[in-house]
C-alpha cells in the first residue's frame, strides 16, 4: 500500500509543478495542457489505478514525435482534435468518462 501511496504522490507532484509552464528550459508536459482544454480532472486521473495511469502519460507525452503538432493545436481557439495525433488520446478519453461516471 506505501509504494501505490508514493507513485499517487509523485503523480501529483509532477502536475503540480511540472505541469505549469515555467522558465527552466525544460520541455513542457503538454498533457496537462490538453487536459486543461478537454475538461479533464488531473488530479482525479492521478488517483486511478495508483497514478500508474497518468505516471505513463506523461512519459508518454515527454517522448512524443508530436509535440509541434500539438503546440500548434492548444495555440488554436478552436477545438482540439486531439485523437488524430496524441499517443494519450485514449487515456483522456478513459478519464473524461471515469469523471462522467
Amino acid at each position: 500500500m506505501s509504494l501505490a501511496i508514493l507513485v499517487l504522490l509523485v503523480g501529483w507532484v509532477v502536475w503540480a509543478i511540472v505541469g505549469r509552464d515555467d522558465t527552466t528550459g525544460r520541455p513542457p508536459i503538454l498533457l496537462f495542457r490538453l487536459a486543461r482544454r478537454l475538461g479533464v480532472d488531473m488530479e482525479a486521473f492521478s488517483r486511478a489505478n495508483f497514478g500508474m495511469a497518468m505516471a505513463e502519460s506523461v512519459r508518454t507525452c515527454l517522448s512524443c514525435r508530436n509535440r509541434d503538432i500539438c503546440q500548434r493545436a492548444l495555440a488554436n481557439s478552436r477545438a482540439v482534435p486531439f485523437g488524430t495525433f496524441c499517443p494519450n488520446a485514449d487515456r483522456l478519453r478513459m478519464a473524461r468518462r471515469m469523471m462522467a461516471a
